[in-house]
This record gives structure tokens, sequence and C-alpha cells, in this order.
């Protein structure tokens, strides 16, 4: 059941609020029961009326059409097209305390643009009533596993494939490569902010990418043990590794860290 909700006395005198019909206010006070701690609820006509108009033939259908009119309410459908309420300027207005946040209905992602006409044709005489209301799913009563995300899980199956930041040819693409190719800790999609952020002002100071691509590898190499690797550490001591590895034919400092002659493969 709901948590026992407020209503600030400012409420009667609401410059929208006010001028609308009782039975419209009476409606609005009624979902403000209804909603979970979010402050979301089902857009499903026959239940709000079961939940608000028990014993009468009353109906909130118009009265949601108003409400969502002067922006008192939101209506739309989450990511797997349950339609839900949301109403406005919850969390000013309610202090919830410790909210379930799981038990909540997903967020709208898919507001509704046109409440005024779909309204309009449901009061419609000549048109069947009932098909325009929301029709009553499976998920109709609860949040759905298709759009809560439990830990150690994501919804992956619907979403677009999302382009990873190493895939994109840029400046950083010799440092992406360096980074995987020798396992540095991470993905280098996670660290592209970081990178962009700390490489930056070397490769404004004229390193070229690749150098700093060459110079990274050095340090994943040196470091393979180390879990504490960073971009931010990389470029702290970014001269120390873009040093030669050879010179002279002998193993420079740098190179007996590395432990690995001069390759084609160490250039990203």
């Amino acid at each position: 059941m709901a948590r026992i909700r407020t209503i600030k006395p400012e409420f009667f005198q609401d410059e929208k609020m006010a001028p609308l019909s009782p039975i419209d206010r009476f409606v609005f006070l009624g979902l403000i029961s209804m909603a979970d701690d979010a402050g979301r609820l089902l857009d499903n006509v026959k239940v709000i009326d079961a939940f608000i108009f028990p014993v009468t033939n009353d109906t909130c259908r118009e009265s949601l059409a108003n409400l969502s009119r002067i922006a008192r309410i939101e209506r739309g459908t989450t990511a797997s097209g349950q339609p839900v309420i949301q109403i406005v300027g919850w969390t000013r207005h309610q202090k919830v305390d410790h909210p379930n946040v799981g038990a909540c209905l997903p967020e709208i992602v898919a507001p509704q643009e046109d409440t005024l006409s779909r309204e309009s044709l449901a009061n419609d005489s000549r048109m069947a009533r009932e098909p325009l209301a929301p029709r009553s799913t499976t998920y109709d009563l609860r949040s759905t596993t298709n759009d809560l995300k439990p830990a150690g899980r994501e919804k992956r199956t619907k979403a677009p494939p999302k382009e990873s930041a190493p895939e994109r040819e840029t400046w950083l693409s010799p440092c992406a490569r360096a980074w995987e190719r020798r396992f540095g800790v991470g993905t280098f999609e996670s660290k592209f902010g970081e990178a962009a952020k700390f490489l930056g002002p070397i490769h404004a100071g004229g390193a070229t990418p690749s150098a700093i691509g060459i110079a990274l590898g050095n340090y994943c190499d040196a470091n393979k043990l180390n879990r504490f690797m960073s971009i931010k550490h990389f470029a702290q001591h970014y001269q120390r590794w873009s040093g030669p590895l050879w010179e002279d034919g002998w193993l420079t400092e740098l190179g007996l860290l590395v432990t690995a002659p001069p390759s084609s493969s160490n250039v990203a």
C-alpha cells in the first residue's frame, strides 16, 4: 500500500488547480494517494476509477486530460510500453522517508504528445470509449523486470549497439590500441574522458599521437602486474616512458623495465 502523503494548504489556492472542477481536484488528490514513492502510478482509467470511485459511476477520464493540460501530471510510456502517470513536482511537495525505489514504476521515456485530442475522442459519444483507454497487461500491477535493472544485470537486448570510443578514429586511437593490446587495467573506453583530459596537454605540446601510443604501450608492458595503472599516472611520468628502449645496441633503463626488444608490434 502507498505511504501517507501530504496535502499542503496552498493546494486550494493553486492558480492552476483552483479553476478546475471539484471532481478534477478530487481526482488529483486521489492520484497523490495512489502514487508510489517516486510519484508514479499506472495510467489505467479502470484501475484509477476503482480506487477513487469504488461505489459510484464517476470516472477520472476527463479529469486526467485536464490535469495533463495544466501540467500537473505527465502521461507517457516506459521503455517496455507500460502506460504511466508521473505527478509533476513530486519531490518538491512530498518528503518520503526511506523511499522504496525498487518497488517504484520506471520513468517515462516516451511522453504522450496529444493528450487533448486523445481525450476528446474518448469523450465522443459516437465512438467506442473503452478501446482508447490503456489496455491492461501483465505488467499493469507492478514494476517489470523489463524496466528494472537488478544489480549485476543490464538490459541490452533492445538498446541499439553503442559505438565504443576506441572504434572512433581520433588522435587518441593509437593510445586506445596500445592500452587494449598491452592489457591495460580496464577498457580504454571507460578511460576515454580521462585520457583526453590528461593526454591532451601532451599532444598540444607537440607529441604525436603515435609517439604517445608507443609510450603508453611501454607503460603497460612495464606495469602488467600493477593493478593501480592509470592514464593520469602515465601522463605525470610521460617523459620516462617515451624514451628509447635500445641505445647503441644496449637496453636502456626503460628497455630493462619493459623487458621486450623493439618490434613492429610495439607501435600502436
